[in-house]
Protein backbone atom coordinates (compact mmCIF):
# COMPACT_ATOMS: atom_id res chain seq x y z
CA UNK A 1 0.00 0.00 0.00
CA UNK A 2 2.62 2.12 1.29
CA UNK A 3 4.81 1.37 -2.34
CA UNK A 4 1.20 2.23 -4.67
CA UNK A 5 0.65 5.64 -2.27
CA UNK A 6 4.86 6.58 -3.16
CA UNK A 7 4.60 6.19 -7.04
CA UNK A 8 1.01 8.33 -7.29
CA UNK A 9 2.92 10.86 -5.36
CA UNK A 10 5.92 10.84 -7.39
CA UNK A 11 3.36 10.41 -10.84
CA UNK A 12 1.56 14.04 -9.07
CA UNK A 13 4.56 15.65 -8.40
CA UNK A 14 6.01 15.23 -12.34
CA UNK A 15 2.49 15.86 -13.86
CA UNK A 16 2.73 19.23 -11.65
CA UNK A 17 6.24 19.95 -13.37
CA UNK A 18 5.23 19.21 -16.54
CA UNK A 19 1.74 20.83 -16.94
CA UNK A 20 2.17 24.11 -14.59
CA UNK A 21 4.75 26.04 -16.81
CA UNK A 22 2.48 25.80 -19.83
CA UNK A 23 -0.25 27.08 -17.60
CA UNK A 24 1.98 30.09 -16.59
CA UNK A 25 3.52 30.94 -20.08
CA UNK A 26 -0.24 30.59 -21.29
CA UNK A 27 -0.99 33.84 -19.29
CA UNK A 28 2.24 36.60 -18.85
CA UNK A 29 1.17 39.18 -16.50
CA UNK A 30 4.39 41.15 -16.90
CA UNK A 31 3.15 44.61 -18.89
CA UNK A 32 5.53 46.17 -21.47
CA UNK A 33 5.99 50.17 -21.65
CA UNK A 34 2.51 50.25 -23.48
CA UNK A 35 0.53 48.62 -20.41
CA UNK A 36 -0.26 45.54 -22.35
CA UNK A 37 1.28 42.23 -22.92
CA UNK A 38 0.93 38.70 -24.91
CA UNK A 39 -0.79 35.90 -24.48
CA UNK A 40 1.66 33.22 -25.60
CA UNK A 41 -1.16 30.44 -25.91
CA UNK A 42 -2.11 32.31 -29.15
CA UNK A 43 0.01 35.45 -29.36
CA UNK A 44 -2.58 37.69 -28.64
CA UNK A 45 -1.94 41.21 -27.44
CA UNK A 46 -3.93 42.92 -24.45
CA UNK A 47 -3.51 46.58 -24.40
CA UNK A 48 -4.70 46.65 -20.46
CA UNK A 49 -3.79 49.79 -19.39
CA UNK A 50 -2.44 52.17 -22.04
CA UNK A 51 0.68 54.33 -21.26
CA UNK A 52 1.67 57.58 -22.33
CA UNK A 53 3.72 55.97 -24.84
CA UNK A 54 0.75 53.83 -26.22
CA UNK A 55 -1.45 56.28 -26.37
CA UNK A 56 0.67 58.18 -28.65
CA UNK A 57 -0.62 56.03 -31.36
CA UNK A 58 -3.03 57.39 -33.63
CA UNK A 59 -4.13 54.23 -34.94
CA UNK A 60 -3.75 50.58 -34.98
CA UNK A 61 -0.96 50.10 -37.29
CA UNK A 62 1.24 52.25 -35.53
CA UNK A 63 0.05 50.57 -32.23
CA UNK A 64 1.75 47.79 -33.89
CA UNK A 65 4.66 49.20 -34.97
CA UNK A 66 5.77 50.54 -31.16
CA UNK A 67 4.53 46.95 -29.97
CA UNK A 68 7.06 45.21 -32.71
CA UNK A 69 9.75 47.95 -30.61
CA UNK A 70 8.95 47.57 -27.50
CA UNK A 71 7.59 44.50 -26.25
CA UNK A 72 10.39 41.76 -25.70
CA UNK A 73 8.43 38.52 -27.29
CA UNK A 74 9.32 38.97 -31.33
CA UNK A 75 8.29 35.29 -31.14
CA UNK A 76 4.92 37.10 -31.03
CA UNK A 77 5.59 40.77 -32.29
CA UNK A 78 6.92 39.56 -35.79
CA UNK A 79 3.67 38.33 -36.94
CA UNK A 80 1.12 41.10 -34.94
CA UNK A 81 -1.91 41.64 -36.84
CA UNK A 82 -4.70 43.61 -36.42
CA UNK A 83 -6.87 40.91 -35.44
CA UNK A 84 -4.66 39.38 -32.32
CA UNK A 85 -4.87 43.00 -30.62
CA UNK A 86 -7.19 43.25 -28.03
CA UNK A 87 -8.07 46.92 -27.26
CA UNK A 88 -10.05 46.22 -24.36
CA UNK A 89 -12.15 49.06 -24.83
CA UNK A 90 -9.37 51.80 -25.43
CA UNK A 91 -9.99 53.86 -28.77
CA UNK A 92 -7.27 56.20 -30.48
CA UNK A 93 -7.43 59.78 -29.92
CA UNK A 94 -9.29 61.91 -32.95
CA UNK A 95 -9.88 58.39 -34.68
CA UNK A 96 -13.35 56.83 -32.72
CA UNK A 97 -12.02 53.29 -32.40
CA UNK A 98 -11.63 52.79 -35.80
CA UNK A 99 -8.16 52.57 -37.55
CA UNK A 100 -6.86 54.74 -39.99
CA UNK A 101 -4.37 53.62 -42.63
CA UNK A 102 -1.22 56.00 -42.30
CA UNK A 103 -0.22 57.78 -45.40
CA UNK A 104 3.06 57.58 -47.25
CA UNK A 105 5.00 59.97 -45.46
CA UNK A 106 3.00 59.69 -42.35
CA UNK A 107 5.30 59.83 -38.95
CA UNK A 108 3.58 58.01 -36.00
CA UNK A 109 2.90 60.30 -32.75
CA UNK A 110 5.11 58.68 -31.12
CA UNK A 111 8.65 59.63 -33.03
CA UNK A 112 8.59 62.02 -31.26
CA UNK A 113 11.94 64.13 -30.69
CA UNK A 114 14.38 62.71 -28.77
CA UNK A 115 17.24 65.32 -28.20
CA UNK A 116 17.22 67.84 -30.84
CA UNK A 117 16.51 64.77 -33.90
CA UNK A 118 13.15 63.46 -35.03
CA UNK A 119 12.07 60.01 -36.67
CA UNK A 120 11.00 60.56 -40.33
CA UNK A 121 13.34 63.66 -40.98
CA UNK A 122 16.49 64.23 -42.45
CA UNK A 123 20.19 65.81 -41.24
CA UNK A 124 23.14 67.36 -42.85
CA UNK A 125 25.93 65.96 -41.51
CA UNK A 126 29.56 65.56 -41.45
CA UNK A 127 32.00 62.83 -40.83
CA UNK A 128 33.98 62.60 -38.07
CA UNK A 129 35.33 59.02 -37.61
CA UNK A 130 34.64 55.85 -40.52
CA UNK A 131 34.23 52.33 -38.09
CA UNK A 132 33.45 49.51 -40.30
CA UNK A 133 30.94 48.96 -43.10
CA UNK A 134 27.61 49.47 -41.55
CA UNK A 135 28.74 52.16 -38.47
CA UNK A 136 30.21 55.70 -38.71
CA UNK A 137 30.42 58.63 -36.37
CA UNK A 138 28.37 61.49 -37.54
CA UNK A 139 28.42 65.16 -36.29
CA UNK A 140 24.98 66.97 -36.62
CA UNK A 141 24.50 69.95 -34.94
CA UNK A 142 27.98 70.31 -33.49
CA UNK A 143 27.04 66.99 -31.59
CA UNK A 144 28.70 63.45 -32.57
CA UNK A 145 26.64 60.47 -33.39
CA UNK A 146 27.36 57.25 -33.69
CA UNK A 147 25.22 55.54 -36.36
CA UNK A 148 24.01 52.26 -37.45
CA UNK A 149 23.57 52.31 -40.63
CA UNK A 150 19.57 50.93 -41.08
CA UNK A 151 18.68 47.58 -42.25
CA UNK A 152 22.18 46.36 -43.42
CA UNK A 153 24.83 44.42 -41.89
CA UNK A 154 28.52 43.61 -43.49
CA UNK A 155 31.36 41.84 -42.27
CA UNK A 156 33.18 42.25 -39.09
CA UNK A 157 36.45 44.38 -39.62
CA UNK A 158 37.14 45.42 -35.81
CA UNK A 159 38.12 43.04 -32.87
CA UNK A 160 37.13 39.96 -35.12
CA UNK A 161 38.17 39.66 -38.98
CA UNK A 162 35.89 38.31 -41.31
CA UNK A 163 36.17 37.95 -44.85
CA UNK A 164 35.07 41.09 -47.05
CA UNK A 165 35.29 43.19 -43.71
CA UNK A 166 37.74 44.95 -44.86
CA UNK A 167 36.38 45.54 -48.25
CA UNK A 168 33.26 46.40 -46.72
CA UNK A 169 34.82 49.38 -44.05
CA UNK A 170 37.28 50.58 -46.66
CA UNK A 171 33.83 50.52 -49.42
CA UNK A 172 31.94 52.72 -47.31
CA UNK A 173 34.62 55.28 -45.91
CA UNK A 174 35.63 56.18 -49.65
CA UNK A 175 31.72 55.90 -50.13
CA UNK A 176 31.14 58.63 -47.71
CA UNK A 177 33.71 60.75 -48.67
CA UNK A 178 32.40 61.65 -51.83
CA UNK A 179 29.99 64.28 -51.54
CA UNK A 180 27.63 66.08 -49.28
CA UNK A 181 26.25 63.60 -46.70
CA UNK A 182 22.46 63.43 -45.43
CA UNK A 183 21.11 61.47 -42.59
CA UNK A 184 17.95 59.99 -42.61
CA UNK A 185 15.42 59.01 -39.75
CA UNK A 186 12.92 56.40 -40.17
CA UNK A 187 10.90 53.60 -38.83
CA UNK A 188 9.72 53.14 -34.91
CA UNK A 189 12.86 54.14 -33.04
CA UNK A 190 15.66 56.45 -33.32
CA UNK A 191 18.32 54.89 -31.23
CA UNK A 192 19.19 51.30 -31.03
CA UNK A 193 19.38 49.75 -27.53
CA UNK A 194 23.20 50.25 -28.03
CA UNK A 195 22.43 54.00 -28.24
CA UNK A 196 23.39 53.99 -31.62
CA UNK A 197 21.59 56.68 -33.99
CA UNK A 198 19.84 54.56 -37.03
CA UNK A 199 20.02 56.43 -40.22
CA UNK A 200 19.73 55.73 -43.82
CA UNK A 201 22.74 57.49 -45.12
CA UNK A 202 23.08 59.75 -48.44
CA UNK A 203 25.79 61.19 -50.26
CA UNK A 204 24.70 63.51 -52.18
CA UNK A 205 21.89 61.94 -54.34
CA UNK A 206 23.05 58.28 -53.65
CA UNK A 207 22.19 55.74 -50.90
CA UNK A 208 24.79 53.95 -49.08
CA UNK A 209 22.88 50.80 -48.13
CA UNK A 210 21.86 50.86 -52.06
CA UNK A 211 25.12 51.03 -53.24
CA UNK A 212 27.09 48.53 -50.87
CA UNK A 213 24.72 45.71 -51.42
CA UNK A 214 24.94 45.99 -55.13
CA UNK A 215 29.08 45.81 -54.65
CA UNK A 216 28.40 42.21 -53.02
CA UNK A 217 29.52 43.78 -49.58
CA UNK A 218 26.45 43.04 -47.54
CA UNK A 219 25.88 39.32 -46.14
CA UNK A 220 22.52 39.92 -44.03
CA UNK A 221 19.87 42.30 -43.06
CA UNK A 222 18.73 43.31 -39.76
CA UNK A 223 15.15 44.35 -39.35
CA UNK A 224 14.08 46.92 -36.61
CA UNK A 225 10.60 47.31 -38.29
CA UNK A 226 8.86 48.74 -42.04
CA UNK A 227 11.22 51.27 -43.78
CA UNK A 228 10.91 53.66 -46.79
CA UNK A 229 13.85 51.67 -48.96
CA UNK A 230 13.38 48.32 -47.97
CA UNK A 231 12.28 47.16 -51.55
CA UNK A 232 15.66 49.20 -53.38
CA UNK A 233 17.94 47.41 -50.61
CA UNK A 234 16.42 43.70 -51.62
CA UNK A 235 16.76 44.62 -55.19
CA UNK A 236 20.38 45.55 -54.58
CA UNK A 237 21.38 42.15 -52.78
CA UNK A 238 19.15 40.47 -56.05
CA UNK A 239 21.70 42.14 -58.49
CA UNK A 240 24.58 41.22 -56.34
CA UNK A 241 23.90 37.58 -56.35
CA UNK A 242 22.66 37.38 -59.77
CA UNK A 243 25.88 39.44 -61.13
CA UNK A 244 27.76 37.23 -58.77
CA UNK A 245 29.52 40.67 -56.72
CA UNK A 246 31.67 40.53 -54.27
CA UNK A 247 30.84 37.79 -51.69
CA UNK A 248 27.98 36.67 -53.81
CA UNK A 249 30.34 35.04 -56.32
CA UNK A 250 29.24 31.72 -57.39
CA UNK A 251 25.98 32.32 -54.90
CA UNK A 252 22.10 32.29 -55.10
CA UNK A 253 20.97 31.92 -52.44
CA UNK A 254 18.94 35.68 -51.32
CA UNK A 255 19.41 36.50 -47.20
CA UNK A 256 16.82 36.85 -45.05
CA UNK A 257 16.32 39.49 -42.62
CA UNK A 258 17.66 38.65 -38.94
CA UNK A 259 15.59 40.03 -36.13
CA UNK A 260 16.73 43.72 -35.03
CA UNK A 261 17.32 41.63 -31.45
CA UNK A 262 20.16 39.79 -32.75
CA UNK A 263 21.81 43.21 -33.81
CA UNK A 264 24.86 43.94 -31.57
CA UNK A 265 27.41 46.06 -31.91
CA UNK A 266 30.88 44.56 -33.76
CA UNK A 267 33.11 42.84 -31.45
CA UNK A 268 30.05 41.71 -29.00
CA UNK A 269 28.03 39.85 -31.12
CA UNK A 270 29.83 36.73 -30.74
CA UNK A 271 30.73 37.02 -27.01
CA UNK A 272 26.31 37.50 -26.56
CA UNK A 273 25.32 34.67 -28.76
CA UNK A 274 28.00 32.36 -26.58
CA UNK A 275 26.71 33.90 -23.28
CA UNK A 276 22.90 33.25 -24.33
CA UNK A 277 23.96 29.36 -25.48
CA UNK A 278 25.60 28.87 -22.33
CA UNK A 279 22.76 30.18 -20.33
CA UNK A 280 20.22 27.96 -21.98
CA UNK A 281 22.39 24.70 -21.63
CA UNK A 282 22.81 24.82 -17.97
CA UNK A 283 19.22 26.63 -17.13
CA UNK A 284 18.63 24.62 -13.66
CA UNK A 285 16.29 27.27 -12.00
CA UNK A 286 14.27 26.80 -8.67
CA UNK A 287 11.51 25.34 -9.79
CA UNK A 288 13.82 22.31 -11.01
CA UNK A 289 15.66 22.30 -8.05
CA UNK A 290 12.29 22.23 -6.07
CA UNK A 291 11.75 19.34 -8.25
CA UNK A 292 14.79 17.51 -7.62
CA UNK A 293 14.38 18.03 -3.83
CA UNK A 294 11.16 16.26 -3.22
CA UNK A 295 11.91 13.68 -5.59
CA UNK A 296 15.08 13.42 -3.34
CA UNK A 297 13.31 13.64 0.00
CA UNK A 298 10.69 10.94 -1.30
CA UNK A 299 13.45 8.57 -2.25
CA UNK A 300 13.73 7.92 1.91
CA UNK A 301 10.08 5.98 2.03
CA UNK A 302 9.82 4.87 -1.60
CA UNK A 303 13.13 2.49 -0.87
CA UNK A 304 11.99 1.37 2.46
CA UNK A 305 8.63 0.19 1.11
CA UNK A 306 10.75 -1.59 -1.72
CA UNK A 307 12.98 -2.83 1.49
CA UNK A 308 16.01 -1.27 -0.33
CA UNK A 309 18.69 1.01 1.67
CA UNK A 310 19.08 4.38 0.75
CA UNK A 311 22.59 5.62 0.25
CA UNK A 312 22.75 8.75 1.60
CA UNK A 313 19.26 10.44 1.79
CA UNK A 314 18.31 9.48 4.81
CA UNK A 315 21.12 11.61 6.36
CA UNK A 316 19.83 14.87 4.69
CA UNK A 317 16.51 15.12 5.83
CA UNK A 318 15.82 15.64 9.44
CA UNK A 319 12.81 15.04 11.68
CA UNK A 320 10.53 18.36 12.34
CA UNK A 321 8.98 19.44 9.00
CA UNK A 322 10.30 23.18 9.64
CA UNK A 323 13.97 21.61 9.05
CA UNK A 324 12.71 19.80 5.71
CA UNK A 325 11.39 23.06 4.73
CA UNK A 326 14.45 24.89 5.22
CA UNK A 327 16.43 22.14 3.83
CA UNK A 328 14.47 21.56 0.69
CA UNK A 329 15.22 25.39 -0.39
CA UNK A 330 18.57 24.57 0.60
CA UNK A 331 18.59 21.96 -1.76
CA UNK A 332 16.77 23.29 -4.58
CA UNK A 333 19.15 25.95 -4.66
CA UNK A 334 22.14 23.39 -5.26
CA UNK A 335 19.62 22.28 -8.13
CA UNK A 336 22.37 20.35 -9.78
CA UNK A 337 24.08 18.84 -6.69
CA UNK A 338 20.47 18.01 -5.38
CA UNK A 339 20.20 16.25 -9.02
CA UNK A 340 23.22 14.42 -8.85
CA UNK A 341 22.12 12.82 -5.51
CA UNK A 342 18.88 11.89 -6.17
CA UNK A 343 20.38 9.62 -9.75
CA UNK A 344 22.58 8.13 -7.04
CA UNK A 345 19.73 7.07 -4.78
CA UNK A 346 17.54 6.23 -8.44
CA UNK A 347 20.29 3.97 -10.60
CA UNK A 348 21.16 1.46 -8.27
CA UNK A 349 17.04 0.83 -8.51
CA UNK A 350 17.55 0.25 -12.11
CA UNK A 351 20.68 -1.68 -12.01
CA UNK A 352 18.62 -4.38 -9.58
CA UNK A 353 15.97 -4.89 -12.14
CA UNK A 354 18.09 -5.47 -14.96
CA UNK A 355 19.78 -8.45 -12.71
CA UNK A 356 16.13 -9.43 -11.99
CA UNK A 357 15.50 -9.74 -15.72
Amino acid sequence: MNHKKTVKILLAILMAYFILPNLVSAHNGSRDELGGHFRNADCTYFLHEPTSLAKSAANIDELIRLIQVYNNNSGCADGLSEGKIDLEGYTFQGEGGAASKPTENSVPKAALATGKLQIGKTYEAELKDCTDGDTAVFTINGKDYKTRFLYIDTPESTRTKEPFGHEAAQYTCSFLKQGEITLETDGSSLFDKYERLLAWVWVDDKLHQEAITKAGLVEDFYDYGSYKYENRIWSAMEFAKENGKGMYAGEGNTSRPKDSADDSPKGQESENSEGTKDADELNCGFLSGLLFALLFYLTVPFKKSLGKPTLIAHRMWGEKWWLNLLLGILYALLCYITLLLLLMELLPLLKSNKRRR
